[in-house]
């Protein structure tokens, strides 16, 4: 079994929602995990976004990666798509300075990334450096932080209407996210390479609301198997 790790960047605010029909203050809240209660992005959003971006980019191998959709004969793909979970998010200063944010890494979030590297005996990588360049991660020793803080509230109407308002939850920009891909086919045609060499540093639009431009991020970082050297970043 071969599997990559893809680290995404929201370069504009992000909203996956869950689908609920909502009675409080909030209309619309962002998908979370059942267990930790961070934002998520389930595996078949994942999925359809990167088949959308194959699609709209006329990339190769899109039936072979994703399967085929055809009404009469459908076939599964040879590369099974893992939910992106949260890795960090933006906190804005309270206490001025140079830099009007930073990017906190919740220590639940730090953990069970470690234990997907683990588990598919990926390269142990750098939390704080993974963005690279200058900009670091700060590794929280508790979930505190995400917990004071929470997530944004967006007011939204029609546009040219002052009625009909309603209350959006998003994922800020600059949050990061993570997701596995696996390929537990034995076909000597690397798809999996395929799929990175395909996806890397390019811009996919995830979520809803693309009209507005929500759910633009970047794949930032890729991460593989030690046996295969550097992490491809």
């Amino acid at each position: 079994m071969k599997a990559k790790i893809f680290v995404i960047e929201c370069l504009t605010n992000l909203h996956v929602g869950n689908g609920d029909v909502n009675f409080n203050i909030i209309d619309n809240e962002v998908e979370r995990d059942v267990v930790t209660g961070f934002p998520t992005i389930n595996s078949s959003g994942v999925k359809g976004a990167l088949r959308a971006f194959f699609e709209e980019s006329d990339l190769s191998k899109i039936n072979e990666i994703f399967g085929s959709e055809s009404s009469k004969i459908t076939t599964s793909g040879a590369l099974k798509f893992l939910s992106a979970n949260l890795l960090a998010l933006p906190i804005r200063s309270i206490s001025g300075g140079d830099k009007p944010y930073s990017i906190h890494a919740p220590k639940t979030a730090c953990d069970d990334f470690k234990k997907m590297l683990k588990n598919f005996q990926l390269e142990d990588v750098s939390i704080a450096d993974i963005k690279g360049g200058d900009e670091k991660i700060t590794l929280d020793e508790d979930n505190s932080c995400y917990e004071k803080y929470g997530l944004p509230v967006i007011a939204r109407n029609k546009v040219g209407e002052q009625t009909n308002l309603w209350y959006e939850e998003v994922v800020p920009h600059k949050s990061i996210f993570y997701f596995a891909v696996v390929d537990s086919t034995s076909e000597p045609e690397n798809l999996l390479e395929n799929f990175k060499d395909s996806v890397r540093d390019k811009i996919i639009q995830f979520g809803a609301n693309a009209s507005v431009g929500y759910g633009l991020c970047k794949v930032i970082k890729v991460i593989s198997g030690n046996e295969e050297g550097a992490n491809n970043g």
